[in-house]
């Protein structure tokens, strides 16, 4: 899961900045992401909350099954790194809000910290009768100067199974500016092998696999076949699909394109080399494992997190040349798509 996406940033200075939000939605776009599950209030106004509520619901079904699949009885720790190098610590989990109170004077153990805009309320319990998943969030601050209640399981973390690890965070570190008086500028980046449009070679689920430096350079490039899908292939459609596609094959699916266990038998049985999505990843998550392993024992290519917005169904010349690097099972690339002259 990519945490980046993930997680929504709602605070009280951008609730009614409208960009903000379109921003938010262009960066979570293709991913799962915590911002379809909530109703900002600068949509409160638009007339269509009862529309809003809906498709956040559903979205929540669909979290639900296929994407919160690991249940946690108790608390969850998190860490934070901060540009200036200082992590910060945290615990996540749920408390009692029966003990809860908004009502002017009122002094309950939990209480908000500032004014309720009451007029506001029943648009958020629209979004919270008959929800699958909870998404109310306070901060709670512990006055313990001792550092008794966090840092000891901070200290024991090696020790935690992790939850959702995700992808590591792409870090650019500025070594030479010359903003700063250097002579020249030079940057240093960190990142998974797996970052933005990246080929799987079958080494990743594969320990026999090839890694992405020992796969053939033709495997990259040559006539390609796009298909607009909608959601998960089954090995049925496959069969359909493959009928009138060449060797490459790219998925288009509003980054909703995945191909299920039985559609991956179907492409190891036939002559395709390589395998594209619009996706973060070929596979839905029940079938991530499974899906990966029958591709890669078969040799298969899988090129994932492709833009193919604005592309149309059709064939095409592919470039998806990877970094070469060296032993490793993915690496980002760039891919290009030319459009053939018609009769080739």
């Amino acid at each position: 899961m990519p945490l980046e996406q993930w997680g929504c940033i709602a605070c009280d200075q951008f609730t009614s900045d409208r960009s903000y939000w379109q921003r938010a939605e262009e960066t979570a776009a293709g991913a799962p992401s915590t911002l379809n599950l909530i109703l900002p209030e600068v949509y409160l106004e638009d007339g269509d909350a009862d529309a809003r509520v809906e498709k956040i619901h559903a979205t929540m079904q669909d979290y639900a099954q296929n994407v919160l699949t690991r249940a946690v009885d108790g608390f969850i720790y998190v860490e934070r790194t901060e540009q200036s190098g200082r992590v910060r610590q945290g615990l996540v989990g749920r408390i009692d809000l029966e003990a809860y109170s908004y009502a002017e004077g009122a002094v309950p153990a939990i209480r908000p910290s500032e004014h309720t805009v009451e007029s506001r309320i029943p648009p958020r319990m629209a979004v919270r009768r008959g929800a699958r998943l909870e998404t109310p969030h306070i901060m709670m601050l512990a006055d313990d100067p001792g550092c008794t209640l966090i840092e000891p399981i901070g200290e024991k973390k090696e020790q935690l199974r992790k939850v959702y690890e995700g992808d590591p965070q792409t870090e650019v570190n500025r070594i030479k500016s010359i903003e700063n008086g250097d002579d020249y500028n030079l940057s240093a980046i960190s990142m998974s092998t797996h970052t933005g449009t990246h080929i799987d070679a079958p080494l990743h689920f594969s320990s026999d696999g090839s890694s992405i430096s020992k796969m053939r350079l033709n495997t990259f490039t040559g006539k390609c076949t796009v298909v607009t899908v909608n959601g998960i292939l089954t090995g049925e459609d496959m069969d359909k699909i493959l009928a009138h596609s060449r060797k490459k094959l790219l998925l288009h699916g509003n980054c909703k394109a995945f191909v299920s266990a039985f559609a991956a038998r179907v492409l190891a049985d036939s002559d395709v080399v390589m395998i594209g999505t619009d996706a973060q990843s070929i596979a839905p998550e029940y079938d991530e494992n499974e899906t990966h392993k029958i591709l890669a024992n078969a040799g298969i290519a899988i090129l994932e997190n492709l833009d193919l917005s604005d592309i149309a169904d059709g064939d095409y010349e592919l470039f998806a040349f990877p970094i070469k690097l060296g032993g490793l099972e993915a690496a980002p690339c760039r891919a290009i798509l030319f459009e053939q002259e018609r009769g080739l």
